[in-house]
């Protein structure tokens, strides 16, 4: 995990692009923390087994350091932004219902597993004006 981090870090120190783009290339570090740290949170009364949990670190480093592109709340559009105080709003209300670790484990978890395989790729087809390219 901490590997990743640094390798992460390193590609983004060292990427130079000719013109900015929308979102982050794998998973940002602190969200993969937070999703860890959530991940403890929310099993401290009744622990995960520690295979599952390794399983789970390796596969938040591997999402470091992949390719794809998770979104960013800079540079949203008109329908994100709803999109994304929907899901926050959504977020608060099981926060009191259920926890905040939980709710933080489940959130930033399908961010950093899940997000950027659709939100980037579909951004184009539901945002108007945003073009495949961006």
């Amino acid at each position: 995990f901490f590997l990743a981090a640094c390798f992460r870090l390193a590609r983004y120190n060292v990427q130079t692009q000719d013109e900015p783009r929308f979102g982050f290339v794998g998973v940002p570090t602190p969200t993969a923390a937070l999703v860890i740290v959530s991940l403890y949170l929310s099993t401290r009364q009744a622990p995960l087994p520690p295979h599952w949990v390794a399983a789970f670190s390796t596969l938040l480093a591997v999402a470091m350091i992949w390719p794809l592109r998770y979104p960013a709340l800079k540079g949203l559009r008109g329908r994100e932004v709803v999109v994304v105080f929907g899901i926050l709003f959504s977020s608060l209300l099981a926060c009191l219902r259920w926890g905040s670790a939980p709710v933080l484990f489940v959130l930033f978890g399908s961010f950093a597993l899940v997000w950027g395989y659709w939100w980037i790729p579909l951004r184009p087809y539901w945002v108007a004006g945003v073009r495949p390219e961006d």
